[in-house]
């Protein structure tokens, strides 16, 4: 099923002026800043009920200059996990990691919390785990990393190289990191490793001779895992 974009809708009674101040921004040579934009924030201040407003690029610079604003205080770890949130729709994986250890620090109970169902929320309805930049950020890679040596796995017969990787990799970073909150999560990954368990049975993967589950104990020791 193909859906469609969304179609803006002008009506035809504006369409003369918004084509008249289209044409105004072309000749005046200023596509950003200039006195169109000063007239634009000035009259969505006033829309808005409010003294001042500032014209950007895009949606995800508002965030990043909301975020500097933002007065944080060192011991309010809610603040902290939104600060993560926020940089995590931002793309900015480092920085949310720092956040979210930051939350750690504060409360570790709360955020570990939350840390732990984003990882739950990474199952795939299909069986098995896919990691995302956020998960990835916890063992200090990235996916793109992630993938290359997904794509190293020798196996037997076809299967998804990037999702065995993630389902071994997933419970491993619970068992390193959320040892103590193991009542939370065991149950919940349950489902997962038991089809990792059902693919490693049918395709054998490897990782330069070695068994996928034993590389991957090996792997998470050799890492420094942020949080």
């Amino acid at each position: 099923m193909k859906i469609p974009p969304a179609k803006p809708y002008f009506p035809s009674e504006d369409m003369p002026k918004i084509l008249e101040d289209i044409k105004g921004v072309l000749e005046s040579g200023m596509l950003t800043l200039g006195k169109f934009t000063k007239e634009f924030e000035a009259n969505y201040a006033k829309y808005c009920g409010t003294k001042y407003a500032i014209a950007v690029n895009s949606g995800t610079s508002a965030l990043e200059i909301a975020l500097r604003c933002l007065r944080i205080k060192p011991d309010d770890e809610v603040a902290h996990l939104e600060l993560g949130f926020s940089y995590e729709k931002l793309g900015m994986y480092k920085e949310a990691i720092g956040a979210y250890k930051q939350a750690r620090k504060i409360d570790p109970d709360f955020a570990d919390y939350f840390c732990i169902s984003h990882l739950l929320t990474l199952q795939r309805a299909e069986g098995g785990f896919e990691i995302d930049e956020v998960a990835s950020a916890m063992l200090n890679v990235t996916v793109s990393q992630l993938r290359d040596i997904a794509e190293s796995i020798s196996i037997k017969l076809e299967a998804d190289r990037f999702a065995l990787l993630s389902t071994a990799l997933i419970p491993a970073i619970l068992r390193e990191t959320f040892s103590d909150q193991i009542d939370i999560w065991r149950e919940a990954v349950s489902e997962s490793e038991n089809w990792l368990k059902a693919e490693i049975e049918r395709v054998k993967p490897t990782i330069k001779g070695i068994p996928l589950p034993e590389w991957i104990e090996e792997y998470i020791k050799e890492l420094s895992l942020p949080i």
